[in-house]
């Protein structure tokens, strides 16, 4: 899993991607509320400016409770903050008092992370360029 780190406000936040199951439940959720154009972010393309649009698309198709629960299940872990060179983890509860708007740049962050890394997925299947020159013995 790959860290990010990201100066935002004062504060430098480290992002790690998150495991599979938990990207389900989130994917599942933004199509929830943004619909199927949300897979844009799977195009192993740069998407900063697709990004800038989720936050925005989350506030058009606000249903409170599936947005809290979105927005909580990013910070649910895997996010951390900076004191001293050192990763803290972070308490939602209690670290966003009077920050709001740098909460939805850190969510959007997480989403970046765990979403638009830019990079196409291979297999991880060796080859060889060759045919199987195995004879199938029925023949």
């Amino acid at each position: 899993m790959e860290q990010k780190k990201k100066v935002i406000g004062s504060t430098t936040y480290l992002v790690t991607q998150i495991d599979a199951v938990s990207a389900l439940k989130i994917q599942t959720k933004l199509i929830k509320i943004i619909g199927p154009g949300i897979f844009g972010l799977a195009d192993g393309k740069p998407t900063t400016e697709k990004l800038k649009k989720i936050v925005p698309a989350l506030m058009e198709n606000f249903d409170d409770e599936i947005v809290n629960e979105l927005v909580l299940k990013l910070f649910e872990k895997n996010v951390f903050y900076e004191v001293d060179g050192q990763p803290r983890v972070l308490d939602f509860a209690t670290h966003f008092t009077g920050k709001i708007m740098e909460m939805w740049q850190v969510a959007a962050f997480i989403l970046e992370v765990n979403f638009a890394m830019g990079k196409q997925l291979g297999s991880s299947l060796p080859t060889t360029g060759a045919e199987d020159k195995t004879q199938d013995s029925s023949m």
